[in-house]
């Protein structure tokens, strides 16, 4: 059972990404893992190695991205970080829109508002 509001506004959100439709294949899988890191904030090593098995070539990671963001200025890193590493893959506007879901996600969480899923999605 979850006990913090964030807890459940980010199980939430995930949840109505894991029930939309996507793209079949590599496009739908990048969608919903981008959601995912969107949801949890965190950079681990599985999230840079998925980006890296995405565009192998594409070593531009220009520091570690091990630290849970949570402001703007690092959001727009992550935004970035991900546009460059995931060209002809799914379209920038689509990851644009996850990244900014994620932002509104957690402008409210760190406010004490309730958000509803359908709210993001």
């Amino acid at each position: 059972m979850l006990h913090r509001p964030e807890e459940a506004a980010k199980t939430a959100w995930t949840q109505a990404y894991a029930q939309i439709e996507t793209t079949e294949g590599v496009d739908g899988l990048a969608e919903k893992l981008i959601a995912l890191m969107t949801a949890e904030q965190i950079f681990s090593a599985s999230s840079i190695a998925f980006l890296d098995w995405i565009d192998d070539k594409s070593r531009i990671l220009s520091r570690p991205l091990s630290k849970v963001f949570n402001d703007n200025e690092n959001h727009m890193i992550f935004l970035l970080t991900l546009l460059k590493h995931l060209p002809g893959v799914i379209p920038q506007e689509r990851i644009t829109a996850i990244v900014l879901e994620g932002v509104v996600l957690e402008k409210a969480c760190t406010h004490g508002k309730k958000i509803l899923a359908q709210d993001t999605v």
